[in-house]
């Protein structure tokens, strides 16, 4: 019976975080259904989180990035001018696919939600290069990429 209570408590919120609140990202979602999970109190419970809440931040912050990697790629592979940029999107979807499926395993046995789509932020930068093309699409991907690697690089950091 506590089980099935818990069940329902953690599905309540899943709906309300995605049907009340639709200004938060796929990533935000995550991050919010996981704090839901760290804050259940019974441990035997299936829908407590099976990992420390920072831990399952860490899991959604990269499935997100790793989302906007595969994304980015496909898009490279259809506008750029560039066919090095052409072979390095092709290394980078194929890396980046893998992965988000390692990833997604272990989030699915540690019970974390993670996002299904890439965060507003790395969304807008996809949707601003749909608009480009030929060389200004390659100097808009290659800014991309440098900040993706910023970003990548102080999520790792902490």
């Amino acid at each position: 019976m506590k089980i099935t209570i818990c069940y329902l408590t953690i599905c309540a919120a899943v709906f309300v975080l995605y049907g009340c609140n639709s200004n938060k990202d796929s990533k935000d979602a995550a991050d919010s259904v996981n704090r839901v999970k760290d804050r259940t109190l019974n441990v035997m419970a299936r829908g407590t989180l099976g990992t420390d809440l920072p831990d399952a931040n860490f899991a959604t912050k990269t499935a997100a990035r790793g989302l906007a990697e595969v994304e980015l790629g496909k898009l490279v592979l259809t506008d750029s001018a560039s066919t090095q940029l052409k072979d390095f999107a092709k290394i980078m979807i194929s890396d980046y696919n893998k992965i988000n499926k390692e990833l997604a395993v272990i989030a699915r046995k540690k019970n974390i939600s993670l996002p299904l789509v890439p965060d507003d932020e790395d969304q807008k930068k996809i949707d601003e290069l749909h608009h480009k093309a030929g060389e200004d699409f390659d100097d808009t991907y290659l800014e991309a990429v440098a900040d993706a690697q910023k970003k990548s690089t102080s999520t790792h950091a902490g």
